[in-house]
């Protein structure tokens, strides 16, 4: 019989989905999971994979306290508007899911 003390396996299931491009394929947007659940993310090649609330809170200053942006739906042409699902800070779905629209210039 072998040993495999240090080998425990944790089995955690982790995914992205891409739900949209910009008219080049330049920005892709979706959602991925991560511990604290599903996260809106842009991704391009130069900067890779990045939550959308990561951006905007730490590059352009917004304050998104116990909001939490779960899903981008939607990019525009030009790749710099992106739709999606958030979620205010009681977190509750029914009623409580808005649509944010994130733009900007770079």
């Amino acid at each position: 019989m072998e040993s495999w003390g240090w080998a425990i396996l944790m089995v955690e299931e982790f995914d992205s989905v891409a739900n949209a491009a910009s008219a080049h394929g330049v920005v892709v947007v979706g959602r991925g999971t991560t511990e604290d659940g599903s996260t809106a993310f842009r991704y391009t090649e130069a900067d890779g994979m990045r939550s959308i609330q990561d951006i905007l809170v730490n590059d352009f200053g917004t304050d998104l306290t116990d909001w939490r942006l779960a899903e981008a739906n939607g990019v525009s042409g030009d790749g710099r508007t992106i739709v999606g699902l958030a979620f205010n800070p009681d977190g509750v779905r029914s009623g409580s899911s808005r649509q944010f629209t994130s733009r900007w210039c770079q």
